[in-house]
């Protein structure tokens, strides 16, 4: 029964739908949040918010009585199962209740309504938790010898929840007495808040600034629009754009920095009270990731930093990209489908409890399918001027989510470190720390690209540092995509053979261990090494193109 990771699908739901708008709102006016057209249709799962209440209030009634398989599930395998399927029938209906709640609400937060109903979804989650937080203190009671003849004695508890028993007994060193487990369970809603409080700010009540520009627009620059008029063609204007927008953002930059610190905090304090050595090591317990691999994927990005450095000097010096067919569109739609196919497999080859999928693995589906078709325009490009287009936006698509998320998960760690050590950090440290990291993977000290110092609050702008340490799973999945792409245009049928059943297995097995079992070991500089040679073909190809003019 592995559980579900709602607040990363709701959250990368909204992302594709954020993507979505700001491409089919270019050269348009900026969507009304309260617009229809621009809105979920959300029938499918609720007919309507009464609906939404009146299962919610089901919901929160059958949490209630969770408690009461305490004392039955140990008796035997058929008393256990019992417990087990109601436990992951009402975080099921659980889950579907927040994803209604979280994208209703994310269509507008300074609607009270919506964000009401997100807290009652996330009330109703810390219900559940402090309803069955006797569950793993109870699993450990019985201990392994009893818990696997349990699963001897019953086919489906085995079939259906013999990985959550097993990952449940690997938690002994880190699982507290079931009255300590409910108090931790029940801080949940506290812990949930810097989240919301950052969301609010950035969304509905940051003060978004007004710029005219030269062709005599006025525009109010808020996420989408900034989006949008940071690829103005005019430099002057994207120059305004850019000095507008973070001007705000460093303005606030003390509460984005007592946001982030309260949930940096909240992330030790767990840490320390399941007594890990530090909130890494926490972070990464669930997927059984050894620590080793996100120490690997910042050592190998600043190992391979001299290949960005070469594609942001040859981006400055030689690339005007134009658009060919609306590219990005595409590009976005066979990156969505890639989530979408990775869910259809794993909804089809596994039951409720193993058909989500870690974020470690969750954007590898997607960035190889954006690699994949990268390559396909390449071969087909009718022109020089659009081959380069698609050779600069697979650069581009490198930089973005590897040395970039790589960027956000050294920033993200330096702040654990610091709190670890010890010491305090306000927002305008977090800005330092961040201008220090953007120098270092921009090369500003070696010429390659001068690091304005008004833009080094650009950490207040990522959500991602409110989801634990979830950033670097973003750039380990691009390298992974780029030795999946490489092995299956290479080996054809054996390579998809193994992509293929990786993404069949859901959460049925640590996200490490299905990466191995399909031939990748991600504590390994191979992947990152691939990554980094796709990356110089890549500008091999460029400036080949270049010699020829």
């Amino acid at each position: 029964m592995h559980p579900v990771n709602t607040r990363f699908v709701t959250r990368w739901l909204a992302a594709a739908v954020l993507s979505m708008m700001t491409l089919t709102t270019y050269g348009a006016t900026t969507p009304r949040a309260d617009d229809p057209e621009y809105g979920w249709d959300l029938s499918e799962l609720y007919p309507s918010p009464q609906d939404w209440t009146l299962e919610h209030d089901k919901i929160l009634a059958q949490a209630g009585a969770l408690d009461k398989y305490q004392d039955t599930l140990g008796q035997n395998a058929t008393d256990m199962l019992t417990a087990l399927r109601a436990i992951s029938a009402t975080k099921k209906e659980s889950a579907r209740l927040s994803t209604y709640a979280s994208l209703m609400g994310d269509e507008n937060v300074s609607i009270g309504v919506n964000q009401e109903r997100v807290q009652a979804a996330q009330a109703l989650a810390t219900a559940i938790g402090e309803k069955t937080a006797w569950l793993r203190p109870q699993i450990l009671k019985l201990g392994p010898d009893k818990v696997h003849a349990f699963e001897r004695h019953s086919p489906e508890l085995a079939y259906r929840f013999g990985f959550f028993l097993e990952d449940s007994l690997r938690y002994a060193s880190h699982t507290l007495n079931t009255e300590a487990e409910r108090v931790m369970a029940a801080a949940a809603n506290v812990l949930n808040q810097p989240d919301i409080i950052y969301s609010q700010l950035s969304n509905g009540e940051l003060p978004f600034p007004t710029v005219t520009l030269s062709g005599g627009s006025v525009v109010r620059l808020d996420d989408a629009a900034y989006i949008k008029y940071r690829q103005a063609t005019n430099r002057a204007d994207r120059k305004k754009v850019f000095d507008a927008f973070w001007a705000v953002h460093s303005a606030y930059q003390g509460t984005f920095g007592a946001t982030l610190t309260t949930q940096v905090m909240g992330e030790e304090f767990d840490a320390k009270e399941r007594h890990f050595a530090s909130a890494l090591a926490d972070a990464i317990l669930g997927d059984d990731m050894p620590e080793s691999v996100y120490r690997m994927l910042v050592s190998e990005a600043n190992r391979h930093l001299p290949v960005l450095y070469r594609y942001l000097k040859l981006h400055k010096d030689a690339l005007l990209f134009n658009n060919y067919d609306d590219f990005e569109s595409l590009s976005t739609f066979v990156h969505e489908w890639g989530h979408a196919v990775h869910s259809l497999l794993a909804n089809k080859a596994q039951p409720f409890e193993y058909a989500s999928y870690s974020p470690f693995i969750a954007e590898t589906a997607s960035i190889t399918n954006e690699m994949l078709l990268s390559d396909y325009m390449v071969a087909h490009a009718k022109t020089d001027a659009e081959k380069l287009f698609y050779l600069g936006k697979a650069l581009e698509l490198i930089r973005v989510d590897f040395f970039r998320q790589t960027l956000f998960a050294e920033f993200q760690l330096a702040i654990h470190d610091e709190m670890e050590k010890g010491d305090s950090v306000s927002g305008e440290r977090m800005t330092d720390m961040y201008c220090g990291l953007l120098k270092k993977y921009y090369g500003d000290s070696q010429g390659v690209l001068k690091v304005d110092p008004a833009y080094c609050v650009e950490w207040t702008y990522i959500p991602s540092f409110y989801y634990g340490f979830y950033v670097y799973q973003n750039a380990t999945s691009i390298a992974g995509a780029a030795a999946f792409a490489d092995a299956l245009k290479k080996e054809g049928a054996p390579a998809r053979a193994r992509y293929i059943a990786m993404l069949k297995a859901g959460s049925s097995n640590y996200p490490y261990t299905l990466y191995k079992k399909a031939g990748l070991d991600m504590a390994t500089p191979a992947p990152y090494e691939a990554l980094a040679a796709r990356m110089t073909r890549i500008m091999d190809a460029i400036e080949a193109i270049k010699a020829k003019k």
